[in-house]
């Protein structure tokens, strides 16, 4: 889990009523990235209101580019690619400046 979404989750869960007691169970330790990022506030997070103008960049770890196709007639193969990067612009004012560039890893191709 990202550091974005362990804090999110991390928030979440500081709102919601305790839960009685369990047994402790051993606990992996975090991956060294995950040790070493900084948690995000609380206050950080907001429910999204509006639609913001502007450039954005594509988040590779919650981003997901698949897709199926017909095998002999018989059965769908759902295929996926790992790696994939871009930017993509919205201006709500203007859907004919609305923009994406995507670039996906052909490497990354897994069919399972």
């Amino acid at each position: 889990m990202c550091a974005s979404c362990a804090a999110e989750a991390e928030a979440v869960a500081e709102e919601a009523p305790a839960a009685p007691k369990k047994a402790a169970a051993k606990k992996a330790a975090p991956a060294a990235a995950e040790a070493d990022a900084p948690a995000a506030e609380a206050a950080v997070y907001h429910v999204a209101t509006g639609s913001p103008a502007g450039t954005y960049r594509v988040d590779p770890d919650h981003s997901l580019a698949w897709f199926t196709v017909g095998h002999a007639g018989v059965a769908l193969v759902v295929g996926r690619f790992d790696k994939m990067s871009g930017t993509y612009t919205f201006d709500p004012a203007d859907a004919a400046k609305d923009r994406a560039n995507i670039s996906i890893e052909a490497s990354s191709l897994d069919t399972n």
